[in-house]
């Protein structure tokens, strides 16, 4: 199974965060960029603002598009993505085979971290649920409706071009400030490269790749310069790392 310079797709489904600034600001929320340079973005930060913003703006008692949110979210992308950022796997394996591993204090911690942010209908929204065009969304980004979204990456670029806030772009939080590192997953969906085992002349077919993914990796980095919004939005005066 392949990816890398040969293929766009798994940078295309790489599942972030959209950071609506300007909402933020409203809120006096600090910056979320200084906050994953110092190693703070974790989930409890991430929920704290989440329950800063949400609001039902027109006091009917219903949530729908028409309220403020913390988090939107799809069915099919909405914990999954999280147990991938706070390195958690399901499955391990041993001697060739999968073993359960997930029974320890990390997943009951994330899984109800998940369940406080998700399960609120109040503090987040699933689109997919409310069958909510990807329009109406950008329309709602606009409107300072929404301060999160997850997503993957492509959904930018496919959604977000009209949107004239100054969003940003994070990664998926941490689950704690003594995790190493930021981590984030592939969407499931995503289009790989396979080799069979019935192929007939491995060598050659070995060869075509290479010499197609050794060529490509301009159209990778041309990728990145498209798609990447966040720099858009002037840096803190304390932070002039490139993001």
């Amino acid at each position: 199974m392949l990816n890398g310079d040969i293929l766009v797709t798994d940078n295309d489904s790489m599942m972030m965060t959209m950071y609506n600034r300007p909402l933020a600001e409203d809120f006096g929320i600090e910056n979320l960029y200084d906050a994953v340079r110092d190693g703070r973005w974790i989930y409890d930060l991430m929920y704290d603002c989440m329950k800063q913003v949400a609001s039902d703006l027109n006091n009917d008692g219903v949530y729908n598009t028409d309220d403020r949110y913390g988090l939107m979210y799809v069915d099919n992308s909405a914990a999954e993505p999280y147990f991938a950022s706070a390195n958690i796997h399901l499955y391990t394996l041993e001697d060739g085979l999968p073993v359960y591993s997930a029974d320890d204090e990390r997943v009951y911690t994330l899984f109800d971290t998940m369940n406080r942010m998700l399960s609120d209908k109040s503090l987040s929204i699933d689109w997919g649920e409310q069958s909510i065009e990807p329009t109406k969304i950008a329309d709602m980004i606009q409107n300072k409706q929404i301060l999160f979204q997850n997503m993957v990456l492509s959904f930018v670029r496919r959604n977000y071009r009209d949107i004239e806030n100054d969003f940003g772009l994070l990664p998926l939080p941490k689950l704690n400030e003594e995790q190493d590192a930021y981590y984030t997953m592939i969407n499931l969906s995503t289009p790989y490269i396979f080799v069979p085992v019935t192929v007939s002349s491995p060598d050659k077919v070995g060869f075509i790749l290479e010499a197609l993914a050794s060529l490509s990796g301009d159209i990778t980095s041309t990728y990145y310069n498209v798609n990447n919004t966040a720099p858009r939005y002037p840096q803190s005066p304390a932070s002039d790392t490139a993001r």
